[in-house]
């Protein structure tokens, strides 16, 4: 299938369930093809959780029912942007932008506020204790 018009770079964050956070960038040429390299990044259907007006943040539609990991990196920036109201997110977590409902890039200005932000999460223990914030993987 030829394809008319450039390729447009989507640059992204993945925050996995071991708490690395990574850059990722594809070529996409439209929106589907947008939607399928980050199906392909949380490994299966994606639901959008959107994080104001200009993010989104892309998650597995069966991450329950396939049994994955709890993501908790990921789940505490979904409540830093929408309050504590969803539940522990599981799997890869995809941090997109947005333009109205179009997929959009991240800007460097995006990437790096929220690869700061995973940064100085720590995490509380069942038993008490403080674990430090995460590394950032590259």
């Amino acid at each position: 299938m030829a394809r008319h018009g450039a390729a447009k770079s989507l640059t992204y964050l993945v925050i996995t369930e071991s708490a690395a956070v990574l850059d990722r960038s594809v070529a996409v040429f439209d929106e589907r093809e947008a939607l399928s390299s980050l199906r392909a990044e949380v490994g299966g259907y994606v639901v959008p959780l959107y994080l104001g007006e200009y993010l989104v943040a892309w998650v597995n539609e069966d991450g329950r029912r396939l049994g994955l990991e709890p993501n908790v990196i990921g789940t505490v920036l979904v409540h830093t942007f929408n309050g504590p109201f969803s539940p522990l997110l599981v799997g890869r977590l995809a941090i997109t932008g947005r333009r109205g409902v179009a997929v959009a890039g991240l800007s460097p200005r995006q990437r790096g506020l929220l690869r700061r932000a995973c940064g100085h999460i720590s995490l509380l223990t069942a038993d008490g204790r403080w674990l430090p914030p995460v590394p950032l993987a590259g």
